[in-house]
């Protein structure tokens, strides 16, 4: 459990309804490897142990990703009040929860193993799942991940105008595979330098273009590969070079030629709007102070102007 909460890390920040979920979808699992013991006896105590590890991940899940979601709900900095108050919804819900599993039990052909009892219990899971799923549709964040900040930039460069925070969370998945995994190119935020460039000639000539820059980028084989300086500012410049890629993107979409070209074309049209973008966030109440789209990526202690010269 520790193993796995070490991996996963910020990702529990970064796509929290998506963990939420496979959260509520892995108790459920522990729940029915506990009703198994009964039909093999046998193995009890390795069905119990695997249904009370899945449990603990679960449980680990769910506590991570429910500071994110409380924080959500908090409009007007009074979290501690959105916390008390699902704390409250949860403790009644688990009473009621508890109730109607004692009078369930009371009712005859429910023993253990039996096939009712396994119905009643896929019956419950699936209620389960679809409540978690409406309750995770109707949560709002206003933080941005690596899904609603390609669903803001996509609609941002084809139209100029910038979605709102309700726009955006409901067009974003978390069960379902997210639009963003579907691009003909994909973008790699955090890129070693070795994936990047292929010779010292090439990494020089990108280093002259993104001088002024605190990230540089590059286009191989349906990738958009982009390095981040180490001193990078972790949310206007990250979001930038998120940026620059996205419309490098829909430029290599219409024709993969002339790379470079489309490197330095797609630049400056990143310093002439970036700023204007960054305002009508601020303006739809998105947070840009702290961004999550780099959760675990490389960075890069290259000194460009050493570099360059």
């Amino acid at each position: 459990m520790v193993l796995v909460a070490s991996y996963l890390g910020t990702r529990f920040d970064s796509d929290t309804k998506r963990n939420k979920f496979r959260a509520d979808i892995l108790h459920n699992f522990g729940v029915f490897l506990e009703l198994c013991t009964s039909l093999f006896p046998k193995y009890f105590l390795l069905l119990a142990s695997f249904g009370n590890v899945a449990k603990g991940l679960a449980g680990m899940g769910n506590g991570a990703t429910r500071a994110s979601i409380n924080k959500g709900f908090s409009q007007s900095e009074n979290l501690g009040d959105i916390t008390a108050k699902a704390q409250t919804q949860g403790i009644m819900a688990y009473v009621l929860g508890m109730s109607g599993g004692i009078a369930l039990s009371m009712i005859p052909n429910l023993e253990p193993g039996s096939v009712n009892l396994f119905g009643t219990f896929l019956c419950s899971a699936a209620i389960h799942l679809y409540c978690s799923y409406r309750a995770l549709s109707g949560v709002r964040l206003r933080i941005l991940n690596i899904q609603r900040t390609d669903i803001l930039m996509e609609h941002f460069i084809h139209s100029g105008e910038v979605l709102g925070i309700d726009e955006v969370n409901t067009q974003e998945k978390f069960i379902a595979v997210p639009k963003y995994q579907h691009h003909k190119v994909q973008i790699k935020l955090g890129a070693p330098v070795s994936e990047t460039v292929s010779d010292s000639e090439e990494l020089h000539q990108l280093l002259q273009i993104f001088k002024d820059e605190k990230y540089f980028l590059n286009y191989s084989k349906n990738n958009i590969q982009v390095v981040l300086h180490q001193n990078i500012n972790e949310s206007t410049d990250v979001l930038k070079s998120f940026y620059h890629a996205s419309l490098l993107r829909k430029e290599i979409n219409k024709s993969s030629q002339n790379i470079r070209e489309k490197i330095q074309e797609t630049l400056k049209l990143v310093n002439e709007r970036f700023d204007s973008f960054i305002e009508r966030l601020k303006e739809k109440e998105w947070n840009t102070s702290h961004i999550l789209l780099t959760p675990s990526s490389y960075r890069s202690s290259l000194n460009v102007n050493e570099a360059i010269l």
